[in-house]
């Protein structure tokens, strides 16, 4: 019996270890090819929402240039009479509603004053009265497209709109672009800008990223929330909120994501997948906005005007 015993022990308990074993390498190798894939799943999706926000801004800059050299416009800075402003401004108005994508076409003179402005509201363009227009000489976006030399790009922060010293509501997500504007002699006669619905780029960043959509996000180089899978956490430096930030909830992963332009770590907060998108080629300059959204403009940190596209997909033991 003993010999009998020892001989199925000889036989089928190492037969039995190798086929645990082989069930565990099988196992294995089959989470690893699932991580693998989810992590490629990961990569092909945040990229796809970055192309889509780089495609958003980078387009805008054909009718910047064009209105920039319009020729009602150069009429208007020759001779600022009723007629060439009226002449402009309803060139505008045909422009933005031909395009439906601008909040706002100006025109801004060097003293940072509104000359001319047409706001596209609810399908419909309006020319903004003389009454109405606003000194805007002490808003970044003035100020900082007003060092540029002609030809050149402003493009600002992602922020939300203000009016009258106050966040509108609803929130109006923009991205403004300018350029400088001369007159026949080479003086600087304010800038031509354009107030895009930034919330346009955020849906096609969305539409992107619907196979994760709820881990997708959008953030600034500050670490805040554009575009959050909890609308409640963004735009939060907009209301000096640093707590609603990836640095305050995720410090040790932001550390890393702030400090390379790209790539994919696990943390204990889960898995990262981010790519950043720099809105700026040739001739474009940045924005040095703050985040406060009434402060003065100071000197960017890092040469760029950027937004982060993270994927966040938790992985979690059963």
């Amino acid at each position: 019996m003993n010999t009998v015993q020892n001989l199925f022990l000889r036989l089928f308990v190492p037969l039995t270890i190798i086929l645990i074993g082989g069930t565990w390498f099988y196992g294995q190798q089959e989470i690893e090819h699932e991580l693998i894939q989810l992590h490629n799943h990961q990569t092909l999706n945040v990229r796809l929402g970055a192309g889509a926000l780089s495609t958003s801004i980078n387009s805008l800059n054909s009718d910047l240039k064009f209105l920039s050299r319009h020729s009602a416009l150069l009429s208007a800075i020759k001779q600022s009479t009723e007629d060439n402003l009226s002449h402009l401004a309803e060139d505008f108005s045909i422009f933005s509603k031909n395009k439906q994508i601008y909040d706002q076409i100006r025109w801004i003179d060097e003293t940072g004053m509104e000359k001319v402005r047409v706001d596209y509201m609810q399908g419909k363009t309006v020319v903004i009265a003389t009454s109405q227009l606003q000194n805007k000489s002490q808003r970044y976006y003035v100020t900082d497209a007003l060092r540029l030399e002609p030809g050149e790009v402003f493009i600002s922060a992602f922020d939300l709109n203000i009016e009258h010293n106050e966040i509108e509501v609803p929130y109006k997500p923009m991205i403004r672009l300018a350029t400088p504007v001369v007159d026949q002699q080479g003086n600087k006669r304010g800038i031509i800008i354009l107030n895009y619905y930034g919330a346009e780029i955020l849906e096609s960043f969305a539409m992107a990223t619907i196979d994760i959509a709820g881990h997708s996000m959008v953030i600034n180089r500050q670490g805040y929330w554009l575009k959050s899978p909890n609308p409640a956490n963004e735009w939060g430096f907009m209301f000096n909120r640093p707590d609603l930030s990836l640095a305050k909830f995720a410090p040790i992963a932001w550390k890393q994501i702030s400090s390379a332009d790209n790539g994919q770590l696990s943390f204990d907060s889960g898995d990262w997948t981010w790519e950043t998108v720099y809105p700026l080629l040739e001739n474009k300059k940045n924005s040095t906005a703050t985040p406060e959204a009434n402060a003065d403009a100071v000197s960017p940190g890092r040469a760029d005007s950027l937004q982060k596209a993270q994927g966040n997909l938790p992985i979690r033991s059963a």
